[in-house]
C-alpha cells in the first residue's frame, strides 16, 4: 500500500471497531527542518476528542487541532454508514471528495 494512504486506512480500521467516532479528512502542518508543509491526514473524533492512529494519540480535539494546525476549513468528517458508501463507491481510503 502505498504510505500516503496509511493514515486514512487505520482511521478506518479504527472507526471499524470504534463505530460512534467519526473519521475526518483533513490537512495538517509537517515540520521538515525550518519548512512547513500542509499533507493531507486522517484522524477520528468523538465528543470533543480526537484518536490520531498513525501516532496512537487521544488528545482532547482543541488541543489536537493546536497543535497540528489543523485548517479547520478544510476538514471532511463522515460517519460510519458514509465511511462505508465511500468505500464501495471508491475502492480506497482517501481522496473522495
Amino acid at each position: 500500500m502505498n504510505p500516503i494512504y496509511v493514515p486514512f486506512r487505520d482511521a478506518v480500521h479504527f472507526q471499524d471497531r470504534n463505530r460512534k467516532w467519526s473519521v475526518v479528512h483533513g490537512q495538517i502542518v509537517v515540520q521538515k527542518g525550518e519548512t512547513a508543509t500542509y499533507k493531507m491526514h486522517a484522524w477520528c473524533e468523538s465528543n470533543g476528542m480526537v484518536y490520531d492512529p498513525t501516532f496512537d494519540l487521544l488528545l482532547p480535539r482543541s488541543a489536537y487541532y493546536r497543535m497540528n494546525q489543523v485548517l479547520e476549513t478544510q476538514i471532511n468528517r463522515y460517519t460510519y454508514p458514509q465511511v462505508l458508501q465511500k468505500l464501495q463507491e471508491t475502492r480506497r481510503y482517501a481522496r473522495w471528495e
